[in-house]
C-alpha cells in the first residue's frame, strides 16, 4: 500500500497533471486563466463576498483587505457582491 502511494505521488509530481486546477476551473467557472481573474475580499471571520477593486461594499470593511484569485475566493466559499457584480 505504501509503495502504491509513493508511486502515485512521484507520478503526479513529475507530470503535474494531478495538481492542475486549471482544467477543473475552466469547466466549473468558464474562465481561461484563473490566475489573472483577481478579486478583493475583506479578511474577516464574517465576510462572505468578493468584490471588484472600487466597490463601496468593500470600503465598509473594518478589517484588512486582500487581493486573491477568483478561483481561490470560490474555493473559500465566497460569493460575488451584488453591488459590484450585477448580472
Amino acid at each position: 500500500m505504501k509503495i502504491r502511494l509513493i508511486l502515485l505521488l512521484v507520478f503526479c509530481v513529475n507530470f503535474s497533471g494531478c495538481f492542475d486546477d486549471t482544467r477543473q476551473y475552466e469547466t466549473v467557472y468558464g474562465s481561461v486563466n484563473p490566475v489573472e481573474d483577481k478579486v478583493w475580499i475583506c479578511v474577516s471571520p464574517t465576510a462572505k463576498k468578493y468584490h471588484s477593486r472600487k466597490c463601496h461594499g468593500l470600503n465598509r470593511c473594518t478589517h484588512t483587505t486582500e487581493q486573491i484569485s477568483l478561483f481561490e475566493a470560490k474555493n473559500r466559499y465566497y460569493t460575488k457582491c451584488k453591488i459590484c457584480y450585477k448580472d
